[in-house]
C-alpha cells in the first residue's frame, strides 16, 4: 500500500464528512487502513489538543522605570496564567530559560 501525502489524507477527511455511511466502509471504499484513517482524521481535527497548544509565549519588553527600582534592574517574567515573577537583570541565562520554558 502506497503511502498518503497529508494533501490526499485531507481530500479524504473532508470526503468523509459528506459521506453517510459507517468509516470502517469509508475505509474499505477507499482502500485504507481504518487506524491509518483514525489518525489522520485526528491529526487534522480542528479540535485537536495538539494544534490548540501554542508553543511559543510572547515576549513582551516593556521600557521605563517601576515605582521600586530606580534603573532597569529588574526583568519581570509574566506567564499566560498570569503569574508574575520579578528577577534581577543579572539573572542567569539558564535560569530565565528554565523559568521561560512551558511544558504542556
Amino acid at each position: 500500500m502506497k503511502h498518503k501525502t497529508q494533501a490526499e489524507m485531507e481530500s479524504m477527511v473532508a470526503a468523509y464528512a459528506q459521506y453517510s455511511g459507517t468509516k470502517k466502509s469509508f475505509c474499505a471504499d477507499q482502500g485504507i487502513n481504518p487506524h491509518t484513517f483514525y489518525y489522520w482524521q485526528r491529526k487534522l481535527s480542528t479540535d485537536n489538543p495538539a494544534k490548540k497548544r501554542n508553543k511559543f509565549i510572547a515576549l513582551e519588553v516593556k521600557g521605563g522605570r517601576t515605582e521600586k527600582t530606580s534603573e532597569y534592574d529588574q526583568l519581570e517574567l509574566v506567564y499566560p496564567n498570569g503569574n508574575r515573577i520579578l528577577l534581577p537583570i543579572s539573572s542567569s541565562f539558564r535560569l530565565i530559560e528554565q523559568l521561560v520554558q512551558v511544558n504542556c
